[in-house]
């Protein structure tokens, strides 16, 4: 998401929520349950896991955050405390 059409990134898993923080994205990943559907259509190889992406667009650098034990992510939300 850019603001256009214009993709800013690509993610090789079943991505769900994202939200910005600061300097950053962070895009939830949910485990993928239609491997056999995504294998035909992937140009890479296809993450499978769980987890949160945390995006740098600046530098179009990204870490991936596993979740071992939570197979879907639905939404996420940053918080000041």
């Amino acid at each position: 998401m850019s603001g256009s059409h214009k993709p800013i990134t690509k993610f090789s898993g079943f991505v769900r929520g994202m939200c910005k923080h600061e300097n950053y994205w962070l895009v939830g990943q949910s485990e993928d349950m239609y491997v056999t559907d995504r294998m035909a259509m992937a140009e890479d190889a296809v993450l499978l896991n769980s987890g949160v992406y945390i995006y740098d667009d600046e530098f179009n650098a990204s870490f991936f955050y596993t979740t071992p034990g939570i197979m879907n992510i639905h939404c996420l939300t940053t918080f000041r405390a």
